[in-house]
């Protein structure tokens, strides 16, 4: 073998030996920064995680670093202790209902009237939390109620539909039902009050052809009540509808109070 190609096979040799020394090297030291970044990574999650204990409570720690799972969990215990006041209110309410039928629980009974009377006063005072409870249970418990044919009750749910301003279909079919065609007069003036809230037009038909309905059918003093605070709902389109069904009405106090309403808005009309 000449002396020159013995060299070039030493030099390769060489080289192919300094090569490897270095990628091993290289090597190594990557692989120490990963496990430095992974060991500190562990690190960090291992203390973010560490369950807290009682020496943290009392330095304040645990408030200051919360986990995720307590964040989480702080509105459920805020659900279920509504939950719970909803679940007593409700219980509550049924309980005294089925008083009424049961003719079992501890009111007095000196006469007749007097134990239903006891039952409809706890009712009422019973509903005086409904704004306590969730906005679903105080819609059902209202429309249960509304339904119940003492007067003080009727009262306090149709208080309750103003203030919070309860607008619906359903709401103003309930109203025109339980009272409008209903036998209590002291209602109505509230009752109109509540349907002066209802604009649109197919609302304020229904409204008026009912009105008309119990001011020629129903109960005189209801009648007579409706005929007297009409001038609350009264608009251009009603009025003239009020004028063209009055002389269906018999001659009397009702149809006077009516045509009375009808002669002050057109009054105040052309006035303003």
């Amino acid at each position: 073998m000449k002396k020159f190609d013995l060299f070039l096979i030493i030099m390769a040799c060489g080289l192919i030996g300094f090569g490897f020394y270095f990628s091993k090297k290289f090597k190594s030291d990557s692989d120490d920064n990963y496990n430095i970044k992974a060991k500190n990574h562990l690190t960090k999650h291992k203390s973010s995680s560490r369950k807290p204990t009682q020496d943290d409570d009392k330095n304040g720690k645990v408030s200051k670093n919360k986990s995720p799972i307590q964040s989480i969990s702080e509105p459920a215990v805020a659900l279920s202790l509504n939950s719970n006041k909803d679940q007593q209110f409700q219980e509550k309410y049924l309980s005294l209902k089925q008083c009424i039928s049961s003719q079992n629980c501890n009111f007095s009974q000196e006469d007749p009237r007097s134990y239903e009377l006891e039952i409809y006063k706890a009712i009422n005072l019973h509903l005086q939390n409904l704004d306590q409870i969730s906005s679903e249970l105080k819609i059902k418990v209202l429309q249960s109620a509304a339904k119940f044919s003492d007067g003080y009750i009727k009262q306090t749910v149709l208080k309750q539909l103003i203030k919070d301003e309860l607008i619906s279909e359903s709401w103003r079919d309930l109203v025109l039902q339980e009272y409008i065609s209903h036998h209590n007069a002291r209602l109505i003036p509230e009752a109109m009050e509540y349907l002066k809230s209802y604009t649109a037009e197919s609302d304020r038909a229904i409204i008026h052809q009912t009105i008309f309905t119990e001011i020629a059918n129903g109960s005189p003093k209801v009648a007579n009540a409706l005929a007297e605070n009409l001038k609350t709902l009264l608009d251009q389109k009603s009025a003239s509808f009020y004028k063209s069904n009055i002389s269906n009405l018999e001659e009397g106090p009702i149809k006077a109070n009516l045509n009375r309403e009808i002669v002050d808005f057109e009054m105040q009309s052309s006035a303003g």
